[in-house]
């Protein structure tokens, strides 16, 4: 991160770190073999990170969309409609989490 970071970036890194530790934490916790209420505390802890992350990571994103866009004259329209921003946003949002869903169905499968 830059020495002074604005809001917007402070909101996506923490929604970052926040689905990271939801991930990690869950796939740790998959793998260990501990008290049935310290794991259902544990599990309810992780995947509310991992969801309060996705979408702090999401609101981050699309607020700092903006000054990741081209300037009009360098796109060649004269709106300057951002296609690629609209694509990168349609990937986080659709693509992404049927792709972790996928993936964990697959590793939960055996």
């Amino acid at each position: 991160m830059y020495p002074r970071s604005s809001p917007k970036e402070i909101v996506f890194a923490v929604g970052t770190f926040l689905v990271f530790v939801g991930l990690v934490g869950l796939v740790a916790l998959g793998q260990a073999k501990l008290g049935t209420t310290t794991e259902g505390t544990l599990q309810i802890l992780f995947s509310t990170s991992l969801i309060v992350g996705t979408i702090t990571h999401l609101a981050g994103f699309i607020s700092l969309s903006g000054r990741w866009r081209r300037p009009a004259a360098q796109t060649g329209n004269p709106g300057g409609f951002p296609w690629f921003s609209v694509a990168a946003v349609v990937l986080w949002i659709i693509i992404l989490p049927f792709a972790l869903l996928r993936a964990y169905a697959y590793v939960h499968r055996h």
